[in-house]
């Protein structure tokens, strides 16, 4: 859980500065900013993120991973949400997957390419 927690805090704070690039770069003041979701396939870690409890088997997780649930979560400046690790995008770079699920990773980036 905790090297999710350290991810998943390195992804909110890059997920932050993105959203404020966009909010600036936007032309039109009146469209409504948008909460960015980190999607994390780590039930546990979503779970102690998105609780506002102190969990005793989380003591050794150090505070400054705290950032993720205190200053975002907490303050509703980004959602965190647990999805399958079979749905998880982001495995494309991490893991070696099937060819079915190559492609609909692919997809899930934006990749278009031609079947041999």
């Amino acid at each position: 859980m905790e090297a999710e927690i350290i991810a998943a805090n390195e992804g909110a704070k890059e997920l932050a500065w993105m959203e404020k690039l966009v909010t600036d770069l936007k032309e039109r003041p009146e469209v409504e900013p948008f909460i960015p979701t980190l999607y994390c396939d780590n039930e546990s870690g979503v779970g102690w993120m998105n609780e506002n409890k102190f969990h005793s088997k989380a003591k050794h997780i150090q505070i400054r991973w705290h950032y993720i649930r205190e200053d975002m979560v907490d303050t509703k400046q980004m959602y965190m949400v647990w999805i399958p690790g079979t749905e998880q995008t982001a495995d494309i770079f991490t893991k070696q997957l099937t060819y079915p699920a190559f492609c609909i990773h692919s997809l899930g980036l934006g990749l278009d390419f031609e079947e041999k």
